[in-house]
């Protein structure tokens, strides 16, 4: 599991639907779909399978997490989690933005 340190209202609730959703066998990775696409944070990981992605990702000259999303979407390891509040996935890098 990794979390951004900038998502103050990031729920028990999310979490628990990454964890489901990388339970499947075919999952490496699983995020949250947005509005926008697939979001890197939070995701779920099952280490043994998205390693070596994560290897070619960087091995490509890959050093985000976008480019491992994009290596375990290329590979059908990529599993997104849709319906879950967005507020939930707010970024909050100051204080005017809502947190504090």
């Amino acid at each position: 599991m990794v979390a951004a340190c900038d998502q103050p209202w990031l729920t028990g609730e999310v979490i628990a639907a990454l964890v489901a959703a990388v339970r499947d066998p075919a999952a490496a990775v699983a995020v949250v779909l947005t509005a926008d696409g697939p979001a890197p944070f939070p995701l779920a990981a099952r280490v043994a399978a998205a390693r070596p992605l994560a290897e070619a990702a960087f091995a490509a000259g890959g050093r985000s997490m976008r480019a491992l999303l994009d290596a375990a979407s290329r590979a059908g390891a990529l599993v997104t989690v849709a319906g879950l509040d967005p507020a939930a996935l707010a970024d909050v890098d100051r204080p005017a933005e809502g947190y504090g």
